[in-house]
């Protein structure tokens, strides 16, 4: 569990694809892996599918594994005490957010 592991080390670059609804507290993942990021590194939580068709997902079959898909902009709120936020896309196929570590 990302939000629990001691990592012991950290890394240039930290990515988060088709998993963030599955993680019960998302401010507190982002403010564990901020831990683990270098000092100009990057973190991205990204999805291969719209926000729509994700949330849609998780209310049939993930409903009991799975939270909503939050709005972008709501999730790079989250990164802002640590990350300067230059990609914030929902929209078509995509759903991306990513930041560089201050």
């Amino acid at each position: 569990d990302a939000e629990e592991y001691e990592f012991g080390r950290t890394f240039d670059v930290v990515m988060i694809y088709n998993a963030l609804p599955h993680f019960p507290a998302p401010a507190r993942l982002i403010e564990r892996l901020a831990a683990v990021v270098k000092k100009g590194g990057r973190l991205s939580v990204a999805h291969g599918a719209s926000r729509d068709a994700i949330n849609a997902h998780h209310e049939g079959a993930a409903q009991h594994v799975s939270n909503g898909l939050m709005e972008a902009d709501d999730l790079a709120a989250l990164f802002e005490p640590w990350f300067d936020v230059d990609v914030t896309v929902s929209a078509g196929e995509m759903y991306r957010v990513a930041g560089a570590r201050r």
